[in-house]
């Protein structure tokens, strides 16, 4: 595994609740806090519950959130546990993704929408890069709508126009 996705996957864990059964339903994420007891040593499968936990929290509203969905995809493949909920979470995404160019999202759309597909793009290419090592059918067309909400100068109609999507990161890209 490679240590850079292994302490990924160790920060996005973060304090650890109570180990359930491999083969229940993972329970909703517990509340955090500051004295919650830590394990005296790192768990895969504890972590792989809490993740698989967390991707949950947007269920009801199917919503594609930027710390949940696209982190969780980007961390969950390190984790050597297997999930139905991974392939359950990637296919919510891959949907959204489908919907968006159906409805004809480009450049002029909402900038929300515009930032998740730029991020649905690069979260699925990362996810099959981890997983397959083959981009995947569904993937190519996020990466071919992530290309349609391109503005002609190369920037993005970002939810945070003010800034890039990582700060200082892109501003060559974005000219910004």
């Amino acid at each position: 595994m490679n240590l850079a996705r292994f302490f990924l996957a160790s920060l996005l864990a973060g304090p650890l609740a109570a180990a359930q059964a491999a083969d229940r339903e993972p329970k909703p994420p517990a509340r955090n806090w500051a004295e919650e007891p830590q394990l005296p040593q790192f768990s895969v499968e504890r972590a792989a519950e809490f993740l698989d936990a967390g991707a949950r929290a947007h269920e009801d509203d199917k919503c594609v959130t930027c710390h949940g969905t696209f982190a969780y995809l980007l961390a969950r493949p390190a984790l050597p546990v297997p999930s139905g909920k991974q392939a359950e979470v990637r296919a919510d995404l891959e949907k959204w993704g489908a919907d968006a160019a159906d409805a004809g999202l480009n450049e002029a759309g909402p900038p929300v929408k515009v930032s998740a597909a730029v991020m649905a793009g690069a979260v699925l290419a990362q996810y099959d890069a981890a997983t397959t090592g083959t981009l995947q059918p569904a993937t190519r067309q996020a990466l071919d709508l992530m290309w349609r909400v391109q503005q002609p100068d190369g920037g993005f109609n970002w939810v945070m126009a003010a800034e890039p999507p990582i700060p200082g990161q892109f501003s060559h890209a974005s000219g910004r």
